[in-house]
């Protein structure tokens, strides 16, 4: 059995659905201040603005968003923006 290349549509959204689930389960689930940091920067913050709203330096922001990508399984911002808005009940409430 050859294995493909490139990941098929089907495969891409398997893996899609087995990071949410573990996002869900706890297995590399943000923080609360990950969510926070996600909301913030999902409604269009920039670094600099999300460390004055939160009182933390923008190289913590920078940090917490670094990890936020590994956790979320996205790349840049715009992804993060989206992760976030399909996992909205997750961030209602803070």
């Amino acid at each position: 059995m050859s294995v493909p290349r490139y990941p098929t549509p089907a495969s891409a959204a398997a893996a899609a659905r087995t990071r949410l689930e573990q996002t869900k389960s706890g297995n590399g689930a943000l923080s609360g201040r990950e969510w926070e940091i996600t909301r913030l920067v999902a409604d269009g913050l920039s670094n600099k603005q999300v460390g004055q709203r939160l009182k933390i330096a923008e190289g913590t922001v920078k940090i917490h968003l670094c990890n936020i990508f590994k956790k979320a399984g996205v790349c840049n911002r715009t992804a993060l923006a989206a992760y976030s808005r399909s996992n909205s009940s997750y961030t209602n409430g803070l």
